[in-house]
């Protein structure tokens, strides 16, 4: 009640941030499980992953360090791990329930770190947005326009997805992307849905955001 009395007082764009949570409606992994899955394959197939390592590192949540560490051990088996786990799946109630309700939301704009497929699947919206072109969504954003941003990016272009400590510094990096999220925390009201506001670059522009708009 307090979420739809905040947003029907305000005229600032609402826009949702979709994580992982949702996407385990699915059946798909979150970021720990994605990891064991990932750490007992290598375990098994790959020789020379130090499974001890890699198991402090999952309990430790050092996950960008532990992806690092498979892809650099194994690049092409780690790519193919992951293609494989964010295959499309079948729609399952609670995930329809979801939405559904999203879909009656017009206009629907959505930034999301899930790199499976489901949500552009579901929508057919011409503004679908990877990270590589991310500040695109801002001129819909302006226009009154839907679109999906894929943060993190997509399942169909594995190698540019961002889960490695790597992936994360080349993100972060990219002075557009950072001022495009920058910008639509300024200007429009971000519901976070499944997302656990743990990547650190987040939480800096929440606080930035926090300390601008006091």
């Amino acid at each position: 009640r307090e979420l739809r009395h905040a947003i029907q007082d305000t005229k600032r764009p609402l826009v949702f941030w979709v994580g992982a949570g949702a996407s385990s409606w699915l059946g798909y992994p979150t970021w720990k499980e994605l990891a064991r899955q990932l750490r007992r394959d290598f375990s098994k197939f790959v020789e020379g992953f130090d499974n001890a390592a890699a198991v402090k590192e999952i309990e430790a949540k050092e996950f960008p360090e532990f992806f690092q560490n498979c892809r650099d051990l194994d690049r092409s088996r780690y790519h193919h791990f992951l293609s494989n786990i964010f295959l499309p799946r079948p729609a399952t109630p609670l995930c329809q329930r979801f939405t559904d309700a999203l879909g009656n939301i017009t206009p629907l704009r959505v930034l999301t770190t899930n790199v499976d497929e489901a949500l552009e699947q579901r929508f057919s919206l011409p503004g679908i947005f990877q990270r590589a072109d991310v500040t695109g969504c801002l001129e819909q954003l302006q226009l009154g326009n839907s679109f999906i941003a894929k943060l993190h990016g997509s399942r169909s272009a594995i190698e540019s997805a961002v889960f490695t400590r790597d992936d994360y510094k080349n993100l972060t990096a990219g002075v557009g992307y950072l001022s495009t999220l920058r910008h639509i925390f300024a200007t429009a009201t971000v519901v976070f849905l499944g997302y656990s506001v743990s990547d650190q670059y987040v939480i800096d522009l929440l606080s930035d955001n926090r300390r601008d708009m006091s």
